[in-house]
């Protein structure tokens, strides 16, 4: 059976990798004209300004090279076809021991656990959810209409190729593709990735900090990532961000695991999900920075079973693995878009100083300060900053991983100059949170004798009375959806009152999110920000919160005083106010 099975997984990637060779074979020949219409028919606008007959003839050199290294590597594949069957016979095997061990444990889990810590455990997993799915449906924002319209939209092609901005998490951007061409468009079905990648951090934080904690330290961390208002934010946030992070506690998890008893499938998984990681955003060389350190220093300091020799020689062909696997992916990315959209963005700024970066690092340190302690009272604050300090004291793989994660930071960071952005550092919040729940539950054990017996007791109270809050606070999240509010009821307004001669026009944060809501009510692209000697009627879309003003907008679209009235306000709704602007000359 595990050879039929193994025949017909090779012979299904070789005619995967063939066919992906003779289209791009073919596809590279095509004139620019042909390829230009093509691409004009797919775009949501009708037009690709990206593609000029300059850069079409740099596509094609680079493309035919990577077409013909992958018909070679099919004849390869097909001449060593031995080779791949044995290696996907072990793989087979592997795959159904690892699922049929892992489901005897979670069975064991639920008979052996306490029913009441499985109960807690569940309810905080399903208010987490709850919490999030309050927010699904909320007003798209700027950087999630900007994915869905110009990355995840487009044909998959264009999706693996096309980083002319660093939104396209290119892993998410798939999973976001594939959902909507299922589900259709609606802001739920866009941020549907991003969502359970957001409630996957929950167990996941849970397992991870079992391991190196305890069960009630794990079920407090459990509980304050459900309520965390940072991870909620991005959990209804259209981008990589969950994902990145739900693959970091699973490194973390399997690294703890090849710590204790290593073994070849353990390293192939880690490796394959840090490739994953990879492809979804470049900034994944941050956590697996963290990881790839934690394992080396543990193999230094902490290892004494195992020849120290062997683990290294096993992390260092993981990294090899990982780096080629990731170039290999990248490769459409470095043919269509070059190296230097993805390892030097333009939109991504280096510091120009050692000052600017010291500045840029505190800057950035205190907005992680602020966002991750987002909705938790001050005493709260300071209860979890105590339980971090308690559980660094106490616990020397916390020791270790957090000198990891701050030599990692600091090579990187130094590196390329460049502080990452706040939301970069998400993958490091249910780590922080862990490492405080172990600290606060050390606090409460560290209490006399008589009262070490009511610690599972007084943890499974302070997780519900977070679960209780978390639920009863769900209304506090104003700023998840804050300043586009009113955006899709704008847009409606506008299909009823403008016609063919009229233009809307907008500036950055408004434009994207309104065109998005255009495209779902069947509102033609005509109208918005077409040419203004066209134009009879401008309609001004102002966003009140995004701090932006009338004058703004009239002096960003060059509006002429001479050809057209002073703006008059015609309606508002919510966070955006409509102004309409007419011709006179």
């Amino acid at each position: 059976m595990n050879r039929k099975l193994s025949k017909i997984i090779f012979w299904l990637l070789l005619s995967i990798i063939g066919l992906i060779a003779a289209g791009l074979l073919y596809g590279v020949f095509m004139s620019f004209g042909d390829i230009k219409t093509y691409l004009d028919k797919l775009s949501y606008d009708g037009n690709v300004e990206s593609i000029t007959p300059l850069r079409w003839q740099e596509i094609q050199i680079k493309a035919r090279w990577f077409s013909f290294g992958l018909i070679l590597v099919t004849i390869a594949f097909f001449f060593l076809r031995k080779n791949a069957l044995a290696w996907i016979d072990w793989l087979i095997n592997e795959v159904r021991l690892s699922v049929a061990v892992n489901w005897q444990n979670l069975l064991s889990f639920f008979r052996k656990e306490n029913v009441f810590h499985v109960l807690i455990l569940v309810v905080i997993i399903l208010s987490g959810a709850y919490i999030r799915s309050y927010y699904l449906a909320s007003p798209i924002k700027y950087d999630e209409a900007f994915t869905y319209l110009y990355y995840a939209s487009q044909p998959f092609l264009t999706i693996i190729s096309n980083y002319s901005y660093p939104n396209n998490h290119i892993f998410h951007t798939i999973l976001v593709h594939f959902s909507t061409l299922i589900m259709g468009s609606e802001e739920w079905v866009i941020r549907l990735p991003a969502f359970l990648g957001g409630i996957f951090i929950i167990p996941l934080v849970y397992i991870f900090i079992r391991r190196i904690g305890n069960k009630n330290a794990a079920l407090m961390a459990a509980a304050l990532c459900s309520y965390s208002f940072y991870l909620i934010e991005f959990s209804v946030n259209a981008r990589g961000y969950t994902i990145i992070t739900s693959i970091f506690l699973i490194q973390l998890i399997l690294a703890e695991i090849l710590s204790r008893k290593p073994n070849r499938f353990t390293w192939l998984v880690f490796s394959f999900i840090s490739i994953i990681g990879f492809w979804t955003i470049p900034v994944m060389i941050f956590p697996f920075g963290v990881v790839c350190l934690w394992l080396l220093f543990d193999n230094v300091f902490i290892k004494d079973q195992e020849p120290k020799w062997l683990s290294l020689k096993n992390l260092v062909i993981s990294i090899v693995v990982v780096a080629f696997f990731t170039i290999l992916i990248y490769t459409p990315v470095i043919v269509v878009s070059g190296i230097d959209s993805v390892i030097d963005n333009p939109y991504i700024v280096s510091s120009v100083s050692i000052n600017m970066l010291i500045i840029n690092i505190c800057t950035t340190s205190i907005n992680i300060w602020e966002v991750w302690h987002r909705g938790f009272a001050e005493i709260i604050q300071w209860l979890i900053l105590i339980g971090l300090g308690v559980a660094l004291y106490t616990q020397r793989k916390c020791r270790i991983l957090l000198v990891a994660i701050i030599l990692s930071s600091c090579l990187l960071i130094l590196f390329k100059f460049v502080m990452p952005p706040t939301r970069t550092w998400l993958f490091l919040l249910p780590l922080y949170l862990g490492f405080c729940s172990i600290g606060m539950e050390r606090m409460l054990n560290m209490m006399h004798n008589k009262m070490k017996s009511i610690v599972p007791v007084a943890v499974s109270t302070i997780c519900l009375l977070i679960v209780v809050f978390g639920l009863a606070t769900i209304h506090n999240h104003k700023y998840i959806h804050k300043g586009f509010d009113g955006i899709e009821e704008t847009s409606l307004y506008l299909k009823k009152t403008i016609d063919e001669r009229d233009n809307v026009l907008s500036v950055i944060s408004t434009d994207i999110p309104l065109l998005y809501y255009f495209q779902k009510h069947n509102i033609s692209f005509g109208n918005f920000k077409k040419p203004i000697s066209e134009s009879e009627k401008l309609f001004l879309i102002v966003n009140k919160v995004g701090k932006q003003s009338l004058d703004n907008i009239v002096i960003a679209n060059k509006i002429s005083k001479s050809q057209f009235s002073s703006p008059t306000f015609i309606n508002e709704f919510e966070d955006l106010s409509i102004y309409e602007v007419t011709r006179i000359d």
